[in-house]
């Protein structure tokens, strides 16, 4: 008589049970396996290696990975109108992105913008500090916040020193261009938006304004 198999453990079980679950899924792209364990079990990775160096590990991994295995992965998924998912990990929020029509995809982390791989600096080669909102509002152009001028007559700063005053980056990724826009003096942004009209892009301060405060040529 053949005995009944005896269930693995749960902490002996080698992949998490979501992984296990999906396994035809995760047959098809093989190399995923390695984002999964240095997700499901980033201390082993930081007891010999800092941050940076594990998310650099991840970042040509997370470059690839197709969106929806990082839902399998207990990630918050939005589907449309672009596939997104974001996770807390450790003291940050860890977000992929792909553009509308998925030419273009961006990773967000500590702060930090990645679009195709490649990390997203200013003027002065120093990496873009994002602020909160971001989004693909085409197939080829992502913006998102960053912090407004210190020096910004209404700036102030609010709880954990979250600025008032935003400034946007506006990354194109077609066009190999990233723009950092800030308001001058006279400009209030608050929450400002990106959007495309006529070929052009329109700054409005906030999602509730109407009148553009800049009106910018993408190609000039």
């Amino acid at each position: 008589m053949t005995s009944a198999p005896v269930p693995t453990p749960v902490a002996r079980r080698p992949w998490p049970f979501d992984v296990q679950a999906h396994r035809d899924w995760f047959r098809q792209a093989p190399e995923e396996l390695m984002l999964v364990d240095a997700l499901s079990h980033p201390g082993k990775y930081r007891e010999l290696v800092d941050g940076e160096a594990w998310f650099s590990m991840m970042l040509p991994l997370l470059s690839r990975v197709r969106v929806e295995s990082l839902a399998i992965l207990d990630f918050d998924y939005e589907p449309l109108p672009y596939r997104r998912a974001w996770r807390v990990c450790g003291d940050e929020v860890l977000g992929v992105s792909d553009s509308v029509g998925g030419t273009h995809r961006a990773i967000e982390w500590m702060h930090r913008l990645w679009i195709d791989g490649r990390a997203i600096v200013d003027e002065t080669g120093a990496p873009v500090e994002l602020a909160g909102f971001s989004t693909w509002i085409s197939d080829e152009v992502f913006v998102a916040e960053v912090p407004g001028p210190d020096d910004h007559p209404a700036q102030d700063f609010g709880p954990g020193g979250y600025p008032v005053i935003l400034g946007l980056v506006v990354v194109d990724a077609g066009r190999g261009r990233t723009h950092v826009l800030q308001p001058a003096a006279t400009e209030r942004w608050t929450a400002p938006r990106l959007r495309e009209q006529g070929g052009r892009w329109q700054v409005v301060a906030s999602e509730s304004a109407t009148e553009p405060d800049r009106v910018i040529d993408p190609a000039g």
